[in-house]
């Protein structure tokens, strides 16, 4: 009698697979998971650039400062020899960038650092007269941004370039030159008194328990904080008196 053999049994159970009526573990899931339409998509996507229409456009970049130069009327009369001297110490490896963080806040370009988030630098919009972006060796993913800035304080102009990788020079200008139109003839003095405020509630937060100052965070092995070059030299040799040795004691 075949039909009680346990043998014949189990053979045909192996060949006999699934029946219509059953389906692998998870199918039933996926049929609940149905993939959006296309009405959903569009609607998502209208409501996505009515966000982005209701804003205006903030500056927020990444950048390099590579190099600060002064139009002193003499060596440095125009923007281009400024780029000029930027190659030259370039070619020699004589520059010291440095990455940053560049965006507006109120009437201000600030400079930002990029792992602690401290004010590097602040640069009233109204001071700034002139931006130009230049592709840098033929790259346009690798651009110079160039801020010309007229300090009231000061007699001649100062030229900042910047290195821009991340965004294109050309993006990062435009916006800028839009937070210029928009706010460059806002009124200083409030925002900076609310920024004093802020940093002396930064400064209290920061303080310990005992009275003490929070020790600095130490920087990562990743965070790009370039040295000098290799013929910098500190400022304390430049004040020695003439004439005075330096004596090195062989242990």
């Amino acid at each position: 009698n075949y039909g009680s053999s346990p043998k014949l049994l189990l053979i045909c159970f192996f060949f006999r697979g699934f029946s219509q009526d059953e389906e692998p573990r998870g199918t039933s899931l996926q049929r609940t998971m149905s993939r959006p339409t296309g009405k959903s998509i569009y609607m998502q996507r209208k409501e996505y650039a009515e966000t982005l229409n209701r804003q205006q456009d903030t500056l927020n970049a990444r950048v390099e400062h590579l190099l600060t130069c002064e139009l002193d009327g003499h060596l440095l009369k125009t923007v281009e020899d400024c780029v000029a001297k930027l190659r030259r110490l370039e070619a020699k490896g004589r520059l010291w960038p440095q990455n940053m963080i560049m965006d507006v806040q109120g009437p201000f370009l600030v400079l930002s650092d990029i792992e602690t988030k401290a004010e590097l630098e602040s640069i009233p919009l109204s001071y700034i007269t002139q931006t130009k972006s230049l592709e840098d060796n033929g790259s346009d993913d690798n651009s110079l941004l160039i801020i010309t800035v007229q300090d009231r304080n000061k007699r001649v102009p100062q030229v900042f370039m910047f290195q821009c990788e991340e965004t294109s020079g050309d993006i990062v200008k435009a916006d800028l030159d839009k937070a210029v139109q928009r706010g460059g003839g806002g009124d200083l003095e409030p925002f900076r008194e609310h920024s004093d405020i802020r940093s002396n509630l930064e400064n209290i937060i920061g303080l310990q328990a005992a009275g003490g100052f929070r020790p600095p965070v130490p920087q990562s092995p990743e965070y790009n904080r370039r040295l000098p070059p290799p013929d910098f030299m500190s400022p304390q040799w430049n004040n020695r008196e003439p004439g005075t040795a330096v004596c090195l004691r062989k242990t």
